[in-house]
């Protein structure tokens, strides 16, 4: 009895030690996971705060710059003699006046072709056969008697011109910017201000490269007008849909739970759908010399495309994107592709609530919905893959959608 006892013993004792060794473990483990959750706040409010940093400091430029504008202005006003100033001021009333009148005379233009019948019905008709399939903003040009700021360019300056050119541009309608938007005034100082920037550039390294391409990124400029409107995820550019504005997102990769580290999304009004919807690519992005320049750029490879929540296609039509950038910096990107289309892409960093506030803004202006027939019509290219459009076409006739016909279909 006394060995049987011993061995009961021995057989608790085991347990407790087991159950102890076992628990210790699980607290080494929560120690270890804290202490990460922890370093990874540390990492994230240091890097909010050195952007922050960046943004107060290209703040403070700007305003500076935007003083010594004033100064030197105020002074040269002042310099000039009675009769001089007489004449400048006749030269800006005419200036007003011809813009006005051009203004007019393009609203004029453009009621006379949504509401003219006989001619105005024929000259649109040609228009649109003439006219290539990718559907391109024709508002006037913005930034008429827009000059480069005074002294050297900065990022600062570079984001002061864009911020004057979609404050012109305003909401209706709200588009992506190309450059061909611009005015010959506002596009030659934005153009030499680039130049400027990328001719005082230096390269950064792959590791500080990555670093500054971490987090949110809005595209505020292209100098690809097809681009501008049909977006990069390809929804756009049609005679319903349009893309209002692109933003990007990049992360680290991360260990525990595979997922994109690069997604492309944009706001595309869809006046078949009566809203806004989001359009995305989703992949992952890489840093390394590029074959055709031989310098450090960047490949975005998508392996996945969504619309409005479903998934379009397999990916397997999706091509990667090559870039390089010529500035990155003070919260600015400004990239060239790769390629013989190369084009040119500015881009903005933002915190990712402000980037939140601002889908969610754009995704709730209000859409004039279209009926079908008028949102897809015979002379407007059908982006649609063809077994959308075939489930679209069968989904019109019988009312079915792909879960199923609408009375027994459980979700909304």
């Amino acid at each position: 009895m006394a060995a049987e006892q011993e061995e009961q013993e021995r057989i608790e004792r085991e347990s407790r030690e087991r159950v102890a060794a076992r628990e210790a473990i699980l607290a080494e483990r929560e120690a270890k996971k804290a202490a990460k959750i922890a370093e990874e706040e540390e990492k994230k409010a240091k890097a909010k705060a050195a952007v922050q940093r960046l943004k107060d400091q290209a703040n403070a430029a700007a305003a500076a710059e935007q003083k010594a504008a004033e100064e030197k202005e105020a002074a040269r006003v002042a310099a000039l003699t009675p009769e001089q100033r007489a004449a400048e001021e006749e030269a800006k009333q005419a200036a007003i006046r011809a813009e006005e009148e051009r203004r007019e005379k393009a609203l004029a233009e453009l009621e006379a072709a949504m509401n003219g019948g006989g001619m105005a019905e024929e000259a649109a008709e040609d228009s649109r056969a003439a006219a290539p399939k990718v559907v391109v903003s024709e508002l006037p040009p913005v930034g008429a008697g827009f000059s480069k700021a005074s002294g050297p360019a900065t990022a600062a300056s570079v984001l002061a011109i864009l911020d004057a050119a979609e404050a012109e541009v305003g909401e209706k309608p709200k588009r992506l910017l190309s450059l061909s938007a611009l005015h010959e005034d506002m596009r030659g100082a934005l153009e030499a201000s680039v130049a400027e920037l990328e001719a005082g550039y230096e390269s950064l390294s792959e590791a500080e490269l990555r670093a500054e391409l971490l987090g949110f990124w809005q595209l505020r400029m292209t100098s690809d007008a097809a681009l501008a409107s049909t977006g990069s995820v390809g929804f756009g550019g049609s005679s319903s849909r349009y893309t209002l504005a692109q933003f990007q997102m990049f992360t680290e990769p991360d260990n525990y739970e595979p997922r994109p580290t690069l997604q492309t999304v944009e706001v595309v009004s869809d006046a078949r759908a009566g809203k806004s919807v989001l359009a995305s690519l989703k992949g992952d992005f890489y840093l390394g010399t590029l074959a055709t320049t031989g310098v450090l750029g960047v490949v975005e490879d998508y392996t996945r495309r969504e619309y409005d929540d479903e998934r379009m296609g397999d990916g397997s039509d999706l091509v990667p994107l090559r870039w390089s950038c010529v500035y990155c910096g003070d919260g600015l990107r400004i990239v060239r592709t790769d390629g013989d289309d190369s084009r040119l892409m500015i881009f903005a960093k933002g915190e990712a609530l402000d980037v939140q506030e601002e889908m969610g803004r754009l995704s709730r202006l209000p859409v004039t919905a279209v009926a079908s027939d008028e949102g897809w019509d015979g002379d407007e290219e059908d982006t649609r893959p063809l077994w959308q459009r075939r489930l679209d076409e069968e989904n019109e006739r019988e009312g079915f959608n792909r879960f199923g016909p609408p009375a027994v279909s459980g979700i909304p």
